[in-house]
């Protein structure tokens, strides 16, 4: 389909509390899911969520044994244990920080077709899961670390902005 542009902070949408996905027999759904699988492989990442794309919905795909798996209108019903990794993010390229999640999660959420299903995820799985689900609330990675490493985390996206003359 096509590779969409990502979003890079401080974009609005990203702080965005995203809605639920209504109707999943549409064109406009399944273009969107083409575009999320298509984006994803593209710059290689193990997970991208709808705003990034510019699209306030509940949506996120994540890349589980080299197969996406998408997450609609998830909740998460169950988290265990903690775990602590470096992470990055699409919306702020070259910047990377070590942050607490979870070690185990379940999520509950409907697959493209539109039927339900449960996740148990754990490592790596479970902490690019709960990385995606936070954008679905406007939540960011920046926002799971403290002040002086958010403000160093801006910098450095600053610098690489300004490096490649994006706005």
């Amino acid at each position: 389909m096509a590779i969409q542009d990502v979003l890079l902070y401080p974009n609005k949408v990203l702080r965005q509390d995203c809605s639920d996905v209504a109707e999943f027999d549409t064109e406009e759904f399944y273009h969107l899911i083409l575009n999320m699988v298509d984006t994803l492989a593209s710059y290689k990442a193990l997970g991208l969520a709808a705003p990034q794309i510019g699209i306030p919905k509940r949506i996120f795909v994540t890349n589980v044994d080299n197969q996406p798996l998408f997450f609609i209108n998830p909740r998460v019903v169950r988290a265990e244990g903690s775990i602590t990794k470096k992470e990055g993010c699409l919306s702020f390229p070259n910047v990377f920080q070590r942050v607490e999640r979870f070690a185990e999660i379940t999520i509950d959420a409907i697959d493209p077709t539109g039927a339900e299903f449960r996740a148990q995820l754990d490592g790596m799985d479970a902490v690019a899961a709960q990385h995606e689900y936070d954008h679905l609330g406007g939540v960011l990675f920046i926002d799971h670390v403290s002040p002086l490493e958010r403000k160093m985390m801006v910098k450095k996206l600053s610098k690489f902005k300004k490096k490649y003359n994006i706005k």
